[in-house]
């Protein structure tokens, strides 16, 4: 069926200090119905560990999965084939991502590069070259991000947790937790190379804990999720200088909750009206209305996600769909978004996926 999307799963293969539980058998293949936002199980793919966070590239023929791994085990970035007829990946091959927990992976907007954060140690930040066949060449650009913030758990040093670049491909931030900073470096592309450009970094405020962000649709704005303190900063982007200025912060969690705070990840529907995060701990999704001219957030409330720790969840490609990944009751949970007040419906569908970290879209 032409409307079918492809869906990814990523997971966790075996426990983690910060995982007790972890049984899946790799990366699993769906399709996606996007008219009644049913999933219907295709295959998974074994033979590899912890394939936490996947992404796909822009047109939808390969897979790249980082292998999240601690302990002094090496970490790996896995390239697939995607059969789009099927659901199916077939191994190309994998490389050292140079650190421990490696955390997030991403393609630049070339489709030359994948990105890669580590969250632990090692490099915090390294750059792969993708080959003409898919697969990923060694690491061609390595940095270490240095400093710390406040004294307290999780911010003695550096710890990349997300890296993305910006519409126009020209500069590339990573959010790192540990030091609570937007990094920022120009992007070159064509030899697979991230520039320092540390005058345009920002900071923020301290404790906050830089998880996740993402820009709008339009690029005017970016919202980043902060982990620790569970809050969304809004930030203004001049795309031409590569520059951002914190408009706004909102809380991620209800007023007077006093449970913990452990935000994990943030979204944007296409068309860039509602932003969503999800909340483990209070194992939640916080819904916000965006400001078309300010880009300011408006709380719409919060939507249990029906299972526990919520770790990813993502947004089909046509808005119509919220997909919640409950890494510790092994669900995928299908959410409606009311295309006018962007709250989030329930649908009753579950669906059973081992271990649940991160979800991917892509056409069929």
């Amino acid at each position: 069926m032409s409307s079918t999307l492809l869906l990814f799963v990523g997971t966790y293969t075996q426990a983690l200090p910060h995982v007790p539980t972890a049984h899946a058998e790799g990366i699993y293949s769906f399709a996606f119905d996007p008219a009644t936002g049913k999933l219907g199980y295709l295959a998974v793919t074994g033979d590899v560990e912890n394939p936490t966070y996947v992404t796909v590239d822009a047109k939808g023929e390969y897979l790249y999965a980082v292998s999240e791994l601690e302990g002094g085990a090496e970490n790996f970035c896995n390239a697939y084939k995607i059969n789009k007829a099927t659901g199916e990946l077939t191994f190309i091959n994998r490389q050292p991502t140079l650190g421990q927990a490696s955390c997030y992976v991403t393609i630049d907007h070339s489709g030359k590069n994948v990105l890669v954060a580590n969250y632990t140690s090692g490099q915090t930040v390294v750059v792969l070259p993708i080959r003409a066949d898919g697969g990923v060449e060694p690491v061609s650009y390595q940095n270490e991000h240095s400093g710390k913030s406040i004294n307290r758990e999780r911010q003695e040093r550096s710890h990349g947790h997300c890296v993305v670049p910006d519409h126009a491909n020209q500069y590339v931030f990573v959010a790192d937790l540990g030091i609570d900073q937007l990094v920022r470096y120009r992007l070159d592309a064509a030899n697979g190379k991230l520039i320092p450009a540390p005058e345009g970094s920002v900071k923020i405020e301290a404790g906050s804990g830089p998880r996740h962000f993402v820009f709008s649709p339009d690029g005017r704005f970016v919202y980043l999720l902060n982990e620790l303190n569970a809050s969304v900063t809004v930030l203004s982007y001049d795309a031409a200088a590569g520059t951002m200025q914190a408009l706004q912060s909102i809380s991620a969690l209800p007023e007077g909750y006093d449970g913990q705070k452990w935000a994990a990840a943030i979204r944007i529907t296409p068309d860039g009206r509602f932003v969503y995060t999800s909340n483990r701990g209070h194992d939640s999704i916080a819904m916000f209305e965006v400001d078309g001219g300010s880009g300011w957030l408006t709380s719409l409330g919060f939507q249990s996600t029906g299972g526990k720790v919520p770790r990813d969840f993502n947004i089909d490609p046509t808005g119509s769909w919220l997909l919640a990944a409950n890494q510790e009751t092994d669900t995928v949970v299908t959410f409606r978004i009311n295309p006018s007040s962007g709250v989030l419906e329930e649908t009753g569908i579950v669906t059973e996926v081992a271990t649940p970290v991160s979800i991917a879209f892509t056409s069929a």
